[in-house]
């Protein structure tokens, strides 16, 4: 139980002792709060429950069942930032000089107590935590400005590409439903590459894991000669029969709904565009597909997603989907590459866009949807989409500003 409410952080204290915690709680409770158990398992509990609360532990040693050695070990393995102390009559001096040498406790306070020294080693414990404090504040701060640096510079190479690269068409429009959902997606920092590794070693893996994406990226995109233009002529039904291919390939059970009334029509189409566009969907699904259950294919008619015109809609439905947090685009480390689905996830965009059309992003728990929306064009000339300019770009960007709070939620 709390003994007392004032100040921001208590001290757990730990004895089977009645009359110990009582003389304990009037000792130190006018200073800071004091939460008391009297054994282990207590102890524990109230740990899970306020573990944030707690600055200092303080047990005894000999206790019924486990003893405070055993309590402190688990506290520093689980509570790292909290400060550990034992105390124990002489006969058990030989228990703390030990666990001070493991690096298990901060102090030992020596029974009998007095009234003075408990006072003063209590509050050398509450200034050491305070002091850990102000650091790992100083260093989460720090943290939080080179991984917002790092983060703009990862943007900043992507809106670059889509500035310059010539080769493809409405690359502004790829770029911003390319934005707009990747931060949605799960993902971590490693804040602690940025610690422990030299600024020069570390602003070369970044430009190496930046320019190593682009390029893959880009590689794939070449080999489908976009340049060459929109020659081919493609229907609904051949359209669902290059998605069984691909998901025969891909080793994916899929279930097509074609729900259109264009399948008798055609639209001009690059073929092996459109086949990069679907061999990177199916690539994406193989990776995060994890329940077992078909994927579903709803094939149909599209009207106010793409600028202008009719389109054909893919979505693909996956159940279960589990996204890989560990190597993303944005928040990944750099001593990482960024995990596949990210540079698939681009190569969709730009080679949807480069056909006048978009793809979408729908992630939860349970369901991917991924959607590809593809024009239907008698033309070539008209998969040309009107400059789109890059006023969405100050919103979109904002979405990756990280928040210090949670550097410090998590302190």
């Amino acid at each position: 139980m709390i003994e007392n409410n004032n100040g921001d952080y208590a001290i757990l204290f730990v004895d089977d002792e009645e009359k110990a915690l009582k003389y304990f709680s009037k000792a130190v409770g006018g200073r800071y709060p004091v939460l008391t158990a009297a054994d282990v398992d207590s102890a524990e509990e109230i740990l899970k429950d306020k573990s944030k609360q707690i600055a200092v532990v303080i047990s005894d040693q000999r206790m019924p069942g486990k003893n405070g050695v055993e309590l402190l070990k688990k506290v520093r393995a689980s509570y790292p930032g909290i400060v550990r102390m034992l105390t124990t009559a002489y006969s058990d001096l030989n228990d703390a000089i030990d666990a001070i040498n493991r690096g298990e406790i901060y102090r030992y306070i020596q029974k009998p107590w007095k009234v003075e020294s408990l006072q003063a080693e209590v509050k050398g414990a509450m200034d050491y935590f305070y002091l850990q404090r102000e650091r790992d504040l100083l260093l989460a701060e720090k943290l939080s400005a080179r991984q917002r640096m790092v983060g703009i510079e990862r943007l900043a190479q992507l809106i670059v590409f889509a500035r310059t690269e010539s080769r493809l068409r409405n690359t502004d429009y790829a770029m911003r439903d390319f934005l707009e959902h990747l931060h949605l997606l799960p993902g971590t920092w490693e804040s602690d590459s940025l610690s422990r590794v030299d600024q020069w070693e570390f602003t070369k893996w970044e430009t190496k894991r930046i320019t190593d994406y682009l390029r893959g990226a880009t590689s794939e995109l070449s080999g489908s000669h976009p340049e060459q233009g929109f020659a081919d002529s493609c229907s609904a039904a051949q359209l669902a029969e290059l998605n069984g291919r691909f998901a025969r390939e891909s080793r994916i059970e899929l279930a097509i709904e074609q729900a259109t009334d264009k399948a008798s029509g055609s639209w001009v189409t690059s073929q092996r565009l459109l086949e990069t566009i679907l061999r990177n969907a199916f690539g994406i699904i193989s990776q995060l597909q994890t329940s077992g259950n078909p994927v579903s294919l709803k094939l149909s008619d599209d009207e106010g997603r793409t600028v202008g015109g009719q389109a054909l809609a893919l979505e693909f439905w996956v159940s279960g989907p589990e996204w890989p947090g560990d190597r993303h685009l944005v928040s990944g480390s750099a001593m990482t590459e960024v995990h596949p689905v990210y540079r698939q996830m681009l190569v969709c965009s730009l080679a949807a866009a480069h056909h006048g059309g978009r793809c979408l992003l729908s992630l939860d728990s349970d369901q991917l949807v991924f959607t590809i929306i593809l024009p239907v064009c008698s033309r070539a000339e008209s998969l040309a989409l009107p400059e789109l300019g890059w006023e969405w770009l100050p919103d979109v960007l904002s979405n990756y500003e990280p928040s210090i709070d949670e550097f410090y939620s998590n302190l």
